[in-house]
């Protein structure tokens, strides 16, 4: 399903904005759609999706997986931040170089 909204994206005419509205019934997913998903797979002419399996759930054992967009990349993580006592305990201990004294 997602291969085909994607596609109808591609189109861009009245006639796949119609039909992706009928489909998703949302009118803010679908302008989401056309104008910053669509453009980003207009050189590639198929498979946007891919599958990625996570192994056996825990509770029923099903396999699970999930879909994403092959050009998807994770945020980065965000830099670990150093409380104020350890930054504190940084700037009152100089380095110590070996082998120089002064």
């Amino acid at each position: 399903i997602a291969e085909e909204m994607i596609t109808l994206g591609r189109r861009g005419d009245l006639a796949a904005r119609r039909h992706a509205l009928a489909f998703l019934r949302s009118n803010d997913v679908v302008t989401m759609l056309f104008s910053d998903v669509a453009p980003r797979f207009v050189d590639r002419p198929g498979g946007y999706t891919r599958i990625v399996k996570l192994g056996p759930r825990f509770g029923d054992s099903a396999e699970m997986a999930y879909l994403e967009l092959v050009d998807f990349v994770p945020p980065a993580p965000k830099p670990k931040r150093i409380r104020q006592p350890e930054l504190e305990e940084l700037e009152e201990e100089p380095a110590a170089v070996p082998g120089v004294t002064g």
